[in-house]
C-alpha cells in the first residue's frame, strides 16, 4: 500500500485501466484531498502532483510554468506542463538548477562551466531554456530568433520546433548546447526517417552510423548547435549520471574538429566544478536528494554550515 506524500493517508487502488497517466485523474492511486497521486507502474511509481509547482521547491515555483509556456515546441507544451509535476521529471531538474543559476548572475556559467568545456571564460552567456530566453531576458531574444531560423531552414514545422534543454551563447568565445539526462538514456526508438533532415550535413562523418545508433536527440542538437554556432567554437554537452557505451558510438559518427566537439559531463563533476563549494543552497540539495532525481550525485555540492 502506498501513502499520500502529503497527508500520509493510505491510498486505496481504484478501478480502471492501468495505463500511463495523461492527467491527474488517470492515477489509480491518488489523494483527492491533497491533489497528488502515483503513476500506475507496479514498481517504483512516480509521484504526480496535479499542480506541477507542488513538485518543485518553494524557492523555484515562481516563473516555472511561465518558462514551460514559452517552450519552443508549442505542440508539446501541455504534456510538458503535466509531466513537470512528476517526481521523475528531467525538465523540473533542469529548471531548478539552471533557473536558479540564471538568478545568481551566471558567474558559474561564465567562468567555471565555460572553462570546463574548453571555452574562453569570462563572458556572461545569453541563455535559452527549451528554446526561449531564460527569465524572459530581452538580450537573449536574438539568440532565440536565430534558433527559430535554424529550425525553419531544417524544415521543422513551427509548432514542432526542436527545443534543446539549454543553450549558452558566449559570444565570440563560442556556444554550448546541453542535453540534460537524469534517469533516462540517450538511445530512443525514433523512426529512422526523422533523422534525415539533421544528419544530411557536413556536421556528420557517418550519417548512417548516427541513425543506426538511435541517439536522435543528440543528433538533432549537434546539427542545430553546429549551425547556430556559425563557425565559432561549439560544444554539445551530454549532462548525465554515467557514460554509456552507445554515446561513444555516437561521438565516433560526428565530424568533430578542434573547435566543434562533443563532451560528456557527469552530474558529479558538474557540481564539483563550482568555484565556491558552498554555492549550492541547502533547499536545492535536499530536493535533488531523491531516488528519482540526483541522489548521490550531489555529494560534491557542499552546502553552507549554518
Amino acid at each position: 500500500m502506498l501513502v499520500c506524500p502529503s497527508c500520509k493517508r493510505l491510498l486505496k487502488v481504484r478501478y480502471g485501466a492501468r495505463r500511463a497517466p495523461a492527467c491527474f485523474h488517470d492515477c489509480l492511486r491518488r489523494c483527492d484531498a491533497c491533489r497528488v497521486g502515483y503513476s500506475n507502474a507496479l514498481e517504483d511509481p512516480a509521484i504526480i502532483w496535479e499542480d506541477p509547482c507542488q513538485n518543485l521547491p518553494e524557492e523555484m515555483r515562481s516563473g516555472a510554468l511561465d518558462a514551460v509556456a514559452l517552450a519552443a515546441n508549442v505542440h508539446n507544451r501541455n504534456s510538458k506542463r503535466f509531466r513537470f509535476g512528476f517526481s521523475t521529471s528531467e525538465d523540473a531538474v533542469t529548471w531548478v538548477i539552471f533557473g536558479w543559476l540564471g538568478r545568481q548572475g551566471q558567474d558559474f556559467l561564465a567562468d567555471n562551466l565555460a572553462r570546463n568545456l574548453g571555452l574562453v571564460p569570462g563572458t556572461k552567456p545569453k541563455v535559452l531554456l527549451w528554446g526561449a530566453p531564460l527569465g524572459n531576458d530581452l538580450t537573449a531574444r536574438p539568440l532565440s530568433q536565430g534558433l527559430q531560423k535554424v529550425s525553419t531552414r531544417l524544415g521543422e514545422r513551427p509548432s514542432f520546433r526542436s527545443e534543446p534543454d539549454i543553450i549558452l551563447d558566449f559570444g565570440d568565445a563560442g556556444l554550448a548546447v546541453i542535453e540534460v539526462k537524469v534517469n533516462s538514456g540517450n538511445i530512443s526508438k525514433t523512426k529512422r526517417r526523422k533523422f534525415g533532415r539533421y544528419v544530411r550535413s557536413e556536421a556528420f562523418a557517418d550519417p548512417k552510423g548516427t541513425i543506426d545508433g538511435g541517439g536522435y536527440q543528440l543528433a538533432r542538437n549537434w546539427r542545430i548547435g553546429w549551425k547556430l554556432a556559425a563557425g565559432r567554437p561549439f560544444r554539445l554537452v551530454n549532462l548525465s549520471k554515467t557514460r554509456e557505451c552507445q554515446r561513444q558510438k555516437f561521438e565516433d559518427c560526428l565530424a568533430q574538429t578542434p573547435s566543434a566537439r562533443f563532451q560528456h559531463l557527469r552530474w558529479q563533476d558538474f557540481f564539483r566544478i563550482a568555484k565556491n563549494p558552498n554555492q549550492w543552497p541547502e533547499w536545492m540539495i535536499a530536493w535533488l536528494d531523491h531516488p528519482h532525481r540526483l541522489k548521490k550525485e550531489t555529494e560534491n555540492a557542499q552546502t553552507p554550515h549554518s
